[in-house]
């Protein structure tokens, strides 16, 4: 029997409360070794929960942590020693317990039981409008060629599908902040009053003025969008600076075209020029120019980086499209998750794991992952919450890399 086994059998036998008091002392000896100590803990926890990937924020951490930060004295006593020791093993026992009760409770990323399902339809257009005042409008809901006049607002759906906004005569209040709010499986194509147009991605909120100042066309976006700006009026008069403001920065233009991608949660915001200058700020102070084919990636920290990057990869999500060269696994399925409206749940550890390939964003998930399957590297199971009573229903993908 190895020392690994040995410390199982051992830490089995004290938390089956069986152990004898050599057995004990032996024990005490054992847990001096952290490593030790993080394998018993990692062995114990896969066996209750099986062998999922947790990060640095997991219980695991916090117990060890909890465990294992305490002051050691240079020559401390044997009772001492073994009173810590117990302390220990005891804190290892009691805070797994009640940590992993309120991870299975609360943050589990699926609810059980879970059955297969056969497959998921992909997004398609669709967007709330919640007005300056309030009011909200179900933008999918609006017939072609019909038109909606509100508070500093005039909507006109056009034959394409999306939406035209002007501004209303009887605009009361020039302050008004319209928000446009695309869900999880969801895009839409807006053209501003100013005949500056926006196509927003999947799970992206959009604010914008009832009426721009005659200083500076300002707008804000959390997700992603691109912008095609216009730098004249329709009577051919040029028009006030363009400027996007997302979470880490600002993006300042007059006349271009540019991607940008601000999910929350990320930690960096890309910002691709695609034609035109822009100029890359932070905080209203003087940032970096981006000219056509560049990336300006800005960190929260308020780092700005500039690279050249492929811009059909960056803009094949308004042409329908997946497309991916050496992209990771991981970016991917955020995407993947985004437009299909699915959760992520990986399973056992995970793996670099770089892909390519271009694939229709209109069809069905099972055609995408079962051609991602077909690398021999990964795993996936639909599963869905359907079938329990008085739950929204949720598709889980399941991941494991092989």
């Amino acid at each position: 029997m190895t020392m690994d086994d040995r410390s199982k059998y051992l830490f089995q036998r004290y938390l089956d409360n069986i152990c004898s008091p050599k057995e004990w002392e032996e024990l005490m000896g054992i847990l001096e070794n952290d490593e030790v100590l993080g394998n018993l803990f990692d062995e114990t926890w896969n066996k209750n929960h099986g062998q999922i990937n947790l990060q640095s924020s997991s219980p695991r951490e916090h117990i060890r942590q909890a465990i294992l930060e305490r002051p050691k004295s240079r020559k401390p006593k044997k009772l001492l020693y073994y009173g810590l020791a117990a302390a220990s093993l005891f804190g290892l026992f009691v805070l797994f317990q009640l940590i992993s009760s309120n991870f299975r409770s609360f943050n589990s990323p699926v609810q059980k039981p879970l059955i297969q399902i056969a497959d998921v339809d992909p997004g398609y257009s669709r967007a709330m409008l919640i007005t300056g005042s309030g009011k909200k409008i179900n933008l999918e809901s609006l017939k072609i060629n019909e038109s909606m006049d509100l508070a500093g607002l005039k909507l006109h759906k056009l034959a394409e599908g999306w939406i035209k906004l002007e501004t209303a005569a009887d605009l009361y209040n020039q302050s008004l902040q319209n928000v446009i709010q695309t869900p999880k499986g969801g895009e839409f194509r807006i053209t501003l009053s100013d005949g500056s147009e926006v196509m927003l991605n999947a799970s992206t909120k959009f604010t914008f003025p009832a009426r721009f100042s005659p200083q500076e066309r300002s707008v804000s976006i959390l997700g992603e969008g691109f912008f095609d700006v216009k730098n004249k009026d329709r009577a051919g008069k040029p028009q006030a600076p363009f400027v996007v403001h997302t979470l880490n920065h600002d993006v300042r233009v007059l006349g271009t075209a540019f991607n940008i991608q601000s999910y929350p949660g990320q930690s960096k915001d890309f910002t691709t020029l695609i034609r035109g200058v822009v100029k890359i700020g932070i905080n209203n102070k003087e940032g970096k120019v981006l000219h056509p084919g560049e990336q300006a990636m800005v960190s929260t920290l308020g780092d700005i980086r500039v690279n050249k990057v492929d811009l059909e990869e960056v803009t094949a999500w308004k042409e329908g499209l997946f497309l991916f060269n050496d992209k990771p696994l991981e970016v991917l399925m955020e995407e993947i998750s985004r437009w299909y409206d699915v959760d992520l749940l990986y399973v056992g550890k995970r793996k670099a794991l770089e892909l390519f390939g271009v694939y229709s964003r209109k069809k069905s998930l099972k055609s995408l992952l079962s051609n991602l399957e077909q690398t021999g590297k990964i795993k996936f199971e639909m599963l869905s919450n359907q079938n329990i009573k008085n739950k929204e229903r949720r598709v889980t993908v399941r991941i494991k890399y092989l």
